[in-house]
């Protein structure tokens, strides 16, 4: 009987030895997960950041080219404009 109890204390320890493992190696994981979810976050926010750039850049230059194509229509028009006004 005692030898029994015994042997049942052992292999409950045994059980509390492997079920505490493997939660440590599951906070471990999520410990890694959460490492890479919060590098991914970082590069997201960078690429944002970086396109916000980049649409910034696009709108300057499309606002030259406008400017530039009015010029453009402005010389064209030009000799019309001095023939109307002579």
């Amino acid at each position: 009987m005692f030898s029994a109890v015994i042997s049942r204390i052992n292999n409950l320890n045994k059980e509390n030895w492997f079920h505490e493992m493997m939660q440590s190696k599951v906070e471990i994981e999520v410990a890694v997960l959460q490492t890479k979810m919060d590098h991914i976050e970082e590069s997201i926010h960078e690429i944002r950041d970086q396109i916000d750039g980049i649409e910034t850049r696009v709108m300057r230059i499309e606002r030259v080219v406008y400017m530039l194509l009015g010029g453009l229509i402005f010389i064209q028009a030009l000799p019309m404009v001095q023939e109307l006004l002579s």
